[in-house]
């Protein structure tokens, strides 16, 4: 058999390409070690730099998965490799229809200001029209395309639950907490030095017994909440992806609003981490791609209901995981006596205590915990709700029924019943976290337009695949200045001609342009590809998708924090080896 030739091009960047030839040798059996398919991703990888390549697709979008689909290849094809995301391109998304789907289902954008991509839009519409007993979908600011299914995006169905738009990271949602340290500490390379304390942060929290208790509302050394030995190794880490902890200093925040200005604050993103991919596979054909018998289940079947206990679970867990997040910065940024003692003295085990001493200082922190947590949120979950907005106040205005809000990548806009306390909006770093507060009213129609939602952050301009060729060719050489708190002028980046709504916000809220809200965030990050995918340039203008936030009624912006340290990961075979 004679030789193929294939052109591998990047399916976010179809100008980055590289001619493959496949020698005779190789197998069409994806499979195999020396199938073609593995040599599109060693070349992908080494030409192209796409380190984390998985879908391969056909440029009309046909995907190759099977072994008759590499057998079919015509010769001079050219194939696109996708680091996880869906085919882009003018497409219309093949996802069959289900029989309970509605095709008049309401779609709504609310972004004007911030810009969206066509992809993402259309994955919107798919999922609105293609999915069973959809009332509402709507696309936040910050929508941007994912696998399948576009996040920052919120659909509201009626007698029906959808696993896969929720996705892999059940829970996965941010959490507040005050810190003692002084916004002074923070200043210039004074947060440099902060930076040493962060360390011994990764890899497995204690023991097993420590980690039952943990997870117990009763403290009993079974755990409630415990699901299985790998996976709550990973209780009390943050996790991959965007996924951070940061320190910020609050430079506005208007009367009464928590936090208050000049407060310095601990901000935590995470999930459930592999415990909501372990529900999804379980309740699906393990991932996004369902078919539609796997993807949605009737509300009043008993697998929904099994699926919601489990999925409550997940979200309590990734609760609990945050919580354990703070609880390990906090020993490491505080003084180590009083709340945070138990976790100093046991760093090595605490095979030293009795069960009993554990739990009351389990308990003990926990309490202190709870003290300091200003909000926390979810914002990759489904919520059931027995009625839905449809334009008016009050019950009378709202239908009666079993509603499921699934929020994929969007905050809920009814989290607490103090309205002083603000929900954050971060950026990426270097750039603002907005605190926001949410608002029902007749603009938005009482949460009719909005999906009873706000953004979850500043969404993704670019994929994670283009940002880690266009950033790295962008800084070239300069790696280690992107991770530097003293180079406000390379962490920037942002076109500086604003929109006029976005000019008059940071107007309103102080914030102009310059070092006083770019750059100033010292990064710890051992992983340079995601520093790539992270940079402030793979994401959306903050302060635009805030104003189009208020533009649409959904939030008000009282408020914005500086970050001053962002953790996104650190080897423990690198502690004590990073430049002081």
């Amino acid at each position: 058999m004679a030789s193929k030739r294939f052109t591998v091009a990047s399916n976010a960047n179809r100008s980055l390409k590289a001619p493959l030839i496949v020698p005779t040798l190789a197998v069409n059996n994806p499979t195999a070690t020396n199938s073609i398919r593995a040599l599109v991703l060693k070349t992908a990888q080494t030409k192209l730099r796409l380190k984390h390549g998985s879908r391969i697709f056909f440029d009309n979008g046909k995907e190759l998965s099977t072994e008759e689909d590499w057998a079919s290849i015509p010769v001079d094809k050219t194939l696109l490799v996708s680091t996880g995301e869906d085919f882009i391109g003018s497409l219309v998304p093949t996802m069959p229809r289900d029989p309970e789907a509605n095709p008049n289902c309401p779609v709504r954008v609310l972004a004007e200001v911030a810009e969206v991509e066509g992809s993402a839009i259309t994955q919107l519409n798919a999922t609105a029209h293609q999915l069973s007993g959809m009332v509402s979908a709507v696309g936040q600011p910050d929508l941007h395309p994912g696998t399948r299914f576009p996040i920052g995006a919120v659909f509201v169905s009626k007698d029906w639950i959808h696993p896969p738009l929720i996705g892999s990271d059940i829970g996965c949602g941010m959490s507040w907490y005050t810190t003692t340290l002084s916004a002074r500490k923070l200043e210039g390379d004074k947060a440099k030095r902060i930076t040493n304390h962060l360390v011994g942060l990764e890899g497995p929290w204690r023991t097993t017994r420590e980690r039952k208790i943990w997870l117990s509302s009763s403290g009993n050394t079974e755990g409630d909440l415990t699901t299985n030995e790998s996976l709550d190794m990973l209780l009390g880490t943050i996790g991959a992806g965007n996924h951070f902890a940061e320190l910020q200093v609050v430079e506005h925040a208007d009367p009464g609003v928590r936090p208050a200005t000049d407060s310095v604050i601990l901000l935590i993103h995470s999930g459930s981490r592999g415990y909501g991919r372990e529900i999804l596979e379980r309740f699906t054909n393990g991932s996004e791609n369902s078919e539609a018998r796997e993807r949605s289940i009737p509300a009043k079947s008993p697998k929904a209901a099994e699926y919601l206990s489990e999925h409550d679970r997940a979200c309590t867990w990734a609760s609990l995981n945050r919580d354990l997040i703070a609880l390990r910065f906090l020993a490491a940024l505080e003084s180590r006596e009083g709340d945070w003692a138990f976790e100093a003295a046991s760093e090595t085990g605490g095979s030293e205590f009795s069960d009993d001493d554990v739990r009351a200082a389990i308990k003990a922190a926990k309490g202190a915990l709870a003290q300091r947590r200003i909000m926390n949120i979810s914002h990759n979950s489904v919520e059931r709700v027995s009625s839905w907005p449809r334009g008016q106040p009050g019950s009378n205005g709202a239908e009666k029924g079993d509603f499921y809000i699934h929020r994929k990548g969007a905050a809920p806009a009814n989290t607490s019943s103090d309205s002083n306390v603000a929900l954050p909006l971060p950026g990426s770093r270097g750039t603002p976290t907005l605190l926001l507060r949410p608002k029902s009213n007749e603009a938005n129609r009482y949460g009719a337009l909005t999906g009873l939602s706000v953004a979850h952050g500043a969404g993704r301009a670019m994929s994670r695949a283009k940002a880690a060729v266009w950033v790295a060719q962008k800084y070239k050489g300069k790696y280690e200045e992107l991770l530097r708190g003293d180079n406000g002028d390379i962490t920037g980046g942002r076109k500086s001609d604003k929109h006029v709504r976005v000019e008059a916000l940071m107007e309103r809220m102080g914030a102009q342009e310059g070092e006083a809200v770019k750059g100033g965030t010292w990064v710890l990050c051992d992983e340079k590809e995601l520093v790539w995918e992270e940079a402030v340039e793979a994401y959306k203008d903050v302060w635009e998708v805030g104003a189009d936030l208020e533009r649409v009624g959904a939030a008000e912006v009282v408020g914005w924090a500086k970050g001053k340290v962002s953790y996104k990961v650190l080897h423990e075979s690198k502690k004590g080896k990073r430049k002081q």
